[in-house]
């Protein structure tokens, strides 16, 4: 087994590539930018850079699993091991492949949208050269996002003007230097991007590894709920659920084997845009933490459908990639949940529970469901939030996401802990380490001011 988890790392490694061999290919950009539409949509569909790579740390650092000593010592990366207990010093030194991944993607985004400078689309090729635009700044916007949630602190009105984001590339030039844009440039960048998008991508993309409007409006849902501007992920979310609202019946599938739930082949209903995360070796099979395990009720098949036995262990195999890689797009399970939140922190209890119980119909044996109900606000939240975790406790960086987002409530937030080898780490509410340290080859290079740890 070990075998296999270093070369799906090593496979993933090389995908990723290292940011300086980026620049060397890119020294003569002159030649390489293309020039036609479907030479731009070539670029853009290179899904080993625009689906298969995002990036991963915020799962590192997450409490859905939980590794043994001799697992955290058999972890192939520094990073692995120290993102696990949320060192001062995640890399080492050695290169951080989740940057790294994220800014050849929107190195690709750029060079797109720069050739697009040089094209004026014939009658016939505007709907392509539409399609071809907004694209790239989804994929860019996307990337932006997940940098942002692990690199920069969390969104706060009061601060974000002057709180350091990250460094928005918007050239193709690799001669231009990097310097951090604030959180609140940050933002209006992403948001920009993604309303400009959906007014150029179609409802329906040719393939679910290319955004649709759709796509946006879950990725704004997602930004805004993050942003605890309920308001605003309540509207996108349903401009979202107006075009996608199937759901995967659990009780169709098969519980034997290891990968129950379908991805691209055969097609689960609910995906809406594909991705999956960088592969490292402690996020191949993760040992779901015991009490979210044990949190599942009686008739629920999500246990069955997500989770394989192995000895007294529980190993999560239930991605909606499909196969290995976790789960990094989006989906309606999820804009279903930040629907049914959103309704109940506005004080929409009833829409807010009929779209939680709908989701949970089908997740329960036929017939074994009784809907849920809540007395009041604060009880709606905490039970979309308690299913919340149990429904994706491992999309991408969505638990990350969710412990930054509650860490402003007290009554919500919790100190994360690890316990290895006798010795006890914490990671309490509100924590610098909350935010990941900008990659010291980066700060080497550019002279980004670092995040304190």
């Amino acid at each position: 087994m070990k075998n296999i988890f270093l070369f799906i790392l090593i496979v993933a490694t090389a995908i990723s590539c290292n940011k300086h061999d980026w620049l060397n290919v890119k020294s003569n950009k002159s030649d390489l930018i293309p020039k036609s539409l479907p030479d731009l949509q070539a670029i853009l569909d290179n899904t080993d850079a625009m689906n298969f790579n995002y990036p991963e740390l915020g799962f590192l650092g997450s409490d859905n699993y939980y590794l043994s000593y001799s697992s955290w010592q058999e972890a192939y990366t520094s990073a692995e091991r120290n993102a696990y207990i949320w060192a001062p010093d995640i890399f080492e030194g050695i290169t951080c492949f989740d940057w790294d991944a994220a800014y050849k993607t929107v190195a690709y985004t750029n060079i797109v949208l720069e050739g697009l400078n040089n094209i004026t689309p014939s009658t016939v090729q505007q709907d392509q050269y539409n399609n071809v635009k907004g694209s790239a700044l989804f994929y860019r916007a996307y990337v932006f996002y997940d940098l942002a949630e692990l690199f920069a602190k969390p969104w706060d009105s009061a601060s974000a003007s002057s709180d350091l984001g990250i460094p928005l590339r918007l050239s193709a030039d690799v001669n231009v230097a990097s310097k951090r844009s604030s959180v609140q440039e940050t933002y209006d960048r992403i948001i920009e991007d993604l309303k400009q998008a959906e007014t150029l991508l179609p409802e329906t993309p040719v393939y679910l590894t290319r955004p649709s409007k759709a796509a946006v409006e879950g990725l704004l849902a997602r930004i805004y709920f993050n942003r605890r501007q309920y308001d605003q992920s309540l509207s996108w979310s349903e401009k979202y659920l107006e075009k996608r609202n199937s759901l995967l019946d659990f009780n169709s599938l098969d519980s034997n084997g290891y990968f129950k739930l379908p991805g691209l082949q055969p097609k689960n209903p609910e995906i809406t845009f594909y991705g999956t995360s960088l592969i490292y070796s402690t996020s191949v099979f993760p040992k779901v933490d015991t009490m979210l395990y044990q949190s599942y009720q009686a008739g629920d098949l999500r246990p069955a459908m997500l989770f394989v036995s192995s000895g007294q262990d529980h190993l999560f195999t239930g991605a909606y990639s499909g196969s290995v890689p976790l789960f990094n797009g989006i989906a309606t399970n999820e804009i279903m949940l930040i629907n049914a939140e959103s309704n109940a922190r506005l004080g929409n209890l009833s829409a807010s529970m009929d779209v939680l119980n709908k989701l949970l119909s089908e997740r329960y044996v036929s017939g074994s469901f009784t809907s849920l109900n809540a007395a009041d606000t604060g009880e709606a939240i905490d039970i979309i939030i308690n299913e919340r975790r149990k429904e994706l406790p491992f999309t991408g960086n969505l638990r990350w996401q969710e412990l930054r987002r509650l860490n402003t409530e007290p009554a919500r937030s919790v100190t994360l802990t690890r316990f290895l080898n006798g010795t006890v780490y914490k990671l309490p509410p509100a924590d610098n380490r909350y935010v990941y340290p900008m990659p010291p080859d980066e700060v080497k290079l550019s002279g980004l001011q670092q995040n304190p740890r």
